[in-house]
């Protein structure tokens, strides 16, 4: 194989291994986010209903809700990154 083949070949490898990190990315910043979201969001839960703060009920609701969506937007824009092709589009 000539030396522009291995460049070619190397840099095809190079591609295919940051669509792969941008993949794997998106998939552990959408549990971080979503995992530190309901989190927060329980403990907000349980202190409203032992402390009768019907606001803080509202607050707890508002993180997790928050926090779902913030997840969505962060790994699909994670996952544009990786070019991966997504139901043949």
């Amino acid at each position: 194989m000539s030396d522009q083949t291995n460049q070619e070949i190397l840099e095809r490898i190079e591609k295919a291994s940051d669509r792969t990190t941008h993949a794997v990315r998106a998939l552990a910043q959408f549990f971080y986010i979503q995992l530190t979201s309901t989190t927060v969001g329980s403990i907000l839960g349980t202190v409203a209903a032992a402390t009768g703060l019907a606001w803080l009920g509202v607050i707890a609701g508002f993180v997790v809700t928050g926090g779902l969506i913030w997840a969505g937007l962060v790994g699909r824009a994670e996952l544009r990154k990786s070019k991966i092709r997504i139901n043949g589009k």
